[in-house]
């Protein structure tokens, strides 16, 4: 565990902004803990906790710090918690009754603050998952693969009018080269960098040299043939009446072929902003087909309870609100897995009962199910029989309407 520590000076953790940020996560906080309409509060919690943390990052970074381990884990313990709610963050008062149980170091830099705030390093990219990783995890060694990024429908020396996807391209080729976790990313940006690193634009080939039959003249035979008494008499006195086909024989020959390699997907890690890791994500992974037509259709929200008005635009949710957010222990990991497995099982209901599906994704939000949602639909695209039967459009609302994404097929 390694955490950035923000000491915040007297006058900005005073500012309006902060205190305004900062009352407004203690009383979700408790709010969380008495069990007042959680949902909305631990969303209430998260963008007060982000805005306190956009703030502390605006401070002089000559006075951020890192610890990690040991030191990290003390530290966290002391920050106040509401119940089960633990804060990032620490006002004045609070930090001069802990100061004396503080690490040395910790102590002598957060003096003159008037608060400290402390962010997990897994926002930067740099995680590291605790030993309990899943056995699957354990068994793929990330980074250890050199991509080909000319096999991606994607040059990233073009110039790109978004900045924030130009980014989201480095942290995704980032995590692919180093095996490090790629970490929080806006859902409407992940599904549309994701993609280009999952179509390749060629079936992977090699050249090999293989055994092949090969008819050819049977030497021998001829010979034989050309001693028979019959043969010369024909040969002599009726050459019109000699056999035009020449005996063959079957030989093993080495001949030069082109083959189709196996394709072995590039995994990559994701952490998300609770430390918490997902399971492994598949790139580089399905190669090129004709794009499916004529599908059923089916218009889907990805979850319940988050935007009304598109009730009655879609047939189904493809996940319940409820079910991602309503228990307190679960991690942002476990929430991916949820949307992973029940979106897995959608899938492979329509397909069983309708033969195929064309899926179109009504984005919603909530970064956990987005990444769940997409990774079932990569694992099912990479079994070839489903190519075909099975094609995705996501739809994210731009102005005053949803427009289409590339498919995913």
């Amino acid at each position: 565990m390694r955490l950035l520590l923000i000491p915040i000076t007297s006058e900005r953790w005073k500012s309006p902004d902060m205190s305004l940020a900062v009352e407004q996560a203690r009383d979700s906080a408790r709010r969380i803990q008495k069990k007042v309409d959680i949902r909305r509060e631990r969303t209430r919690f998260s963008i007060a906790c982000e805005q306190i943390e956009t703030i502390a990052m605006q401070q002089n970074r000559d006075t951020h710090f890192v610890i990690e381990g040991e030191q990290a884990y003390k530290v966290m313990r002391l920050f106040p918690t509401e119940g089960k709610v633990h804060l990032p963050f620490i006002g004045h008062s609070e930090v001069q009754k802990i100061k004396a149980e503080l690490p040395p170091e910790v102590s002598a830099r957060v003096s003159i603050t008037g608060g400290l705030v402390a962010i997990l390093i897994p926002f930067k990219n740099i995680y590291i998952p605790p030993k309990s990783s899943t056995s699957v995890q354990r068994t793929i060694k990330f980074g250890t693969q050199k991509p080909d990024y000319s096999h991606c429908d994607f040059n990233l020396s073009a110039k790109m009018e978004n900045n924030i996807l130009h980014q989201t391209h480095r942290q995704i080729r980032k995590a692919i080269e180093t095996g490090k976790c790629l970490g929080w990313v806006r859902h409407e940006f992940f599904t549309k960098t994701i993609r280009e690193y999952i179509s390749l634009k060629e079936r992977p080939t090699t050249t090999k040299t293989v055994k092949v039959k090969k008819n050819v003249p049977d030497v021998d035979a001829i010979a034989q043939r050309e001693h028979k008494w019959w043969f010369r008499f024909l040969k002599a006195y009726l050459p019109i009446f000699l056999p035009k086909s020449i005996p063959m024989k079957s030989i093993m020959v080495d001949e030069e072929r082109v083959v189709y390699l196996p394709i072995k997907p590039i995994y990559i890690r994701i952490a998300f902003r609770d430390g918490s890791e997902g399971a492994p994500f598949p790139l580089f992974c399905l190669p090129p087909i004709e794009k499916p037509k004529g599908l059923p259709v089916i218009q889907a929200a990805l979850m319940s309870g988050r935007h009304f008005d598109l009730d009655s635009e879609v047939d189904i949710c493809l996940l319940r609100n409820s079910e991602l957010k309503g228990q307190e222990d679960v991690t942002i990991a476990k929430q991916e897995e949820i949307a992973y497995n029940k979106v897995t099982d959608f899938i492979y209901s329509c397909l069983e009962k309708m033969g195929g599906i064309e899926l179109h994704i009504y984005h919603t939000g909530l970064e956990p199910a987005v990444i769940g949602t997409y990774r079932a639909i990569v694992e099912v695209l990479r079994l070839e029989k489903n190519r075909e039967k099975f094609m995705v459009i996501p739809k994210f609302y731009r102005g005053n309407r949803f427009v289409d994404e590339k498919a995913w097929y």
